[in-house]
């Protein structure tokens, strides 16, 4: 259920036998329904135990940042071999290119 407090729009459902009373935080009536539906899907996916998939790191992207943590306490020389050991890691640019 939407309704007004002076200007701003706030929202109001039950939920697994709570209630949940929130500011939409807004003064468009269209957003302040998008709010409540975002909330409500939030309680379910919390409730039902559902998590977005994040996608893994790369390979080569953790190898990246392994090596500015690292380049501090090494010589410069030894930052330099180790930047061509990873440089295999990085796609070819003859292999990236589309067909």
């Amino acid at each position: 259920m939407l309704y007004r407090r002076g200007d701003v729009w706030w929202y109001k459902f039950r939920f697994a036998g709570r209630s949940f009373r929130e500011s939409a935080k807004t003064t468009s009536k269209a957003l302040a329904r998008q709010a409540e539906r975002k909330r409500h899907q939030q309680l379910e996916e919390a409730v039902h135990g559902i998590r977005k998939r994040s996608a893994p790191i790369t390979l080569a992207t953790a190898a990246a940042d392994w090596i500015k943590f690292k380049k501090p306490t090494w010589a410069a020389k030894s930052y330099e071999v180790e930047e061509r050991n990873l440089k295999h890691l990085k796609p070819s640019p003859r292999l990236a290119a589309p067909y």
